[in-house]
């Protein structure tokens, strides 16, 4: 898993700068996508329920071993970034370059 890590819910993205921050980020169930900069699927698995607290402790995991999803992955980007007022030149911009823009244009979520 290679950050920084992506969770695209449509018209919604959020950027993390590493796995742990994402796992203390989400809470419960999560809808969307999530990514690495690579283009591998990712998921959370619970790890921990709390019983006496309304929370569950989450633990990213990759989904595959070779990033098969970067066609995906940079249509999540360029939506994103054309959401956010970024129209121009999207098309031809590789998954690094995409990722730089997502990250520069969005920001770490903390």
């Amino acid at each position: 898993m290679k950050p920084p890590i992506f969770l695209w819910q449509p018209d919604d993205l959020i950027v993390f700068e590493s796995a742990q921050i994402a796992e203390r980020f989400v809470e419960g169930d999560t809808e969307g996508d999530l990514f690495d900069s690579e283009g591998r699927r990712l998921r959370f698995d619970v790890v921990e329920e709390v019983r006496r607290h309304p929370y569950v402790v989450l633990a990213l995991r990759q989904e595959e071993d070779e990033p098969t999803h970067q066609a995906v992955l940079m249509d999540a980007l360029r939506q994103a970034l054309r959401a956010s007022g970024d129209p121009d030149g999207l098309d031809h911009l590789s998954l690094e370059d995409l990722v730089d823009q997502a990250v520069v244009r969005f920001g770490f979520a903390r």
